[in-house]
């Protein structure tokens, strides 16, 4: 533990100066020939592309007021610009955001390269046809790079070629499809909240998905992201561009889209003069952050646009997301149900089944909604279908004793190779 201690803090120090090296000197461009990491993400989504529009908006908005606090030099974001763009992209929004990572690093390290705590993403949505992201540090220069393309199609994920990259990329090009229903990596990343196969979605009857849903689900669309790393760093370029991948990438993909599902019912019916008024207000709100007010238990959602929403569509009558525990397996993909009969989503369960185990949500961060709790309880009353019904759920029942062991996060009982 002590020679921990003593190695840790040499080691960065060594990776900083190799990066200050890298800086000072040409790069050579040996490693890959100048090409950046390539890698397709197809990212499968029980909702339609209309429904996505609304959903991207308002999640990206809820992220940016979920991650700042208040202060200057916090942690956080700040929106520089969002407006309308009409170029050869097509029409769409235009929004320039400045990520500060200041928590992500320690004290000595933020001495030694003050300037690469700050991220600058670009953003252009000319929804659905396309979306470009690029994030860029002022302190790397051009030897640092991300770039995300997007697409958003109606299908499940099995258009070879969504963003008509030429035969020369396409070579090159690694496809991942993204499983929503894979818990984050790292245990502190997980919320029984944000768990699509635990969340019910008052609203529409969606959730509790189980592997495969895809195959069955109305609706179904997928989200196509192109992404490329590059990171020319002097000895650190192979390693550090499949980090960023991994890391700054695929793992906020995953953790984002998520999100985005299991916010369902805090975006579900609002419109695009709702999102409109809702970014205008949360521009204000990080503002306020900035300036060192404590304003993040602000409704994200103005009051008279939820009780408009919420009058327009009320909840289904009868769908209840406490009626039965559902818990992850040791592979984090199999649901768990106690004395249920019935295959199809929302249907009535057992009332034989009296034994339930408590499943608070873990989350004390939830503001917007209040009703993200999960405490499990005995139901017995009917649930009616809802009309976009077409996920299917597990029929195999669980015992009580199997439903406590786990009671947990599915890391816990995960090897690290899962």
């Amino acid at each position: 533990r002590n020679g921990e201690v003593v190695c840790w803090p040499l080691l960065i120090v060594f990776c900083c100066w190799c990066i200050q090296r890298s800086i000072q000197q040409p790069h050579t461009g040996s490693e890959r020939a100048g090409m950046p990491l390539l890698t397709e993400f197809r990212i499968p989504l029980p909702l339609d592309v209309e429904e996505f529009r609304i959903a991207q908006r308002y999640s990206a908005a809820r992220y940016c007021r979920d991650n700042t606090k208040p202060g200057a030099q916090s942690e956080g974001f700040q929106i520089l610009k969002n407006e309308p763009f009409d170029n050869e992209l097509g029409k769409g929004q235009y929004t320039h955001k400045r990520i500060n990572l200041a928590s992500r690093f320690p004290a000595f390290a933020r001495t030694l390269i003050p300037g690469s705590l700050v991220i600058d993403e670009y953003s252009w949505n000319a929804y659905p046809h396309y979306g470009k992201n690029v994030y860029s540090c002022p302190f790397f220069g051009e030897k640092f790079s991300i770039v995300v393309e997007s697409k958003f199609l109606a299908d499940d994920g099995s258009t070879e070629n969504a963003l008509n990259l030429p035969p020369e990329r396409l070579k090159k090009r690694k496809v991942d499809t993204i499983d929503i229903l894979q818990p984050p990596k790292e245990k502190k990343d997980y919320r029984k909240n944000e768990d699509p196969t635990m969340f019910l979605s008052r609203k529409t009857g969606r959730g509790r998905l189980t592997p495969g849903w895809e195959k069955t689900s109305k609706p179904l669309m997928c989200v196509y992201k192109l992404a490329y790393v590059e990171f020319k760093m002097f000895g650190l370029q192979d390693k550090g561009e499949k980090w960023l991948m991994k890391r700054m990438v695929r793992d906020v993909m995953l953790m984002g889209h998520r999100q985005l599902f299991c916010w369902l019912d805090e975006w579900y019916g609002l419109t695009m003069n709702d999102i409109a008024e809702i970014d205008e207000h949360n521009i204000a709100v990080l503002q306020q952050l900035r300036d060192g007010h404590d304003v993040r238990k602000e409704p994200l959602v103005p009051v008279e646009i939820r009780a408009r929403r919420d009058a327009e569509f009320p909840d289904l009558p009868g769908v209840d997301p406490k009626d039965r525990i559902i818990e992850a397996s040791a592979s984090g993909m199999r649901m768990l149900e106690l004395g249920r009969s019935d295959s199809s989503v929302g249907l009535s369960s057992k009332s034989s089944a009296s034994e339930r185990t408590d499943d608070s949500s873990s989350s004390s961060e939830d503001d917007y909604s209040a009703d993200r709790s999960s405490n499990g309880r005995s139901s017995s009353t009917p649930v009616s279908p809802a009309p976009d019904r077409g996920l299917k759920t597990s029929s195999a029942p669980v015992t009580p004793a199997e439903a406590r062991k786990y009671n947990a996060h599915p890391l816990e009982a995960a090897s690290d190779d899962d």
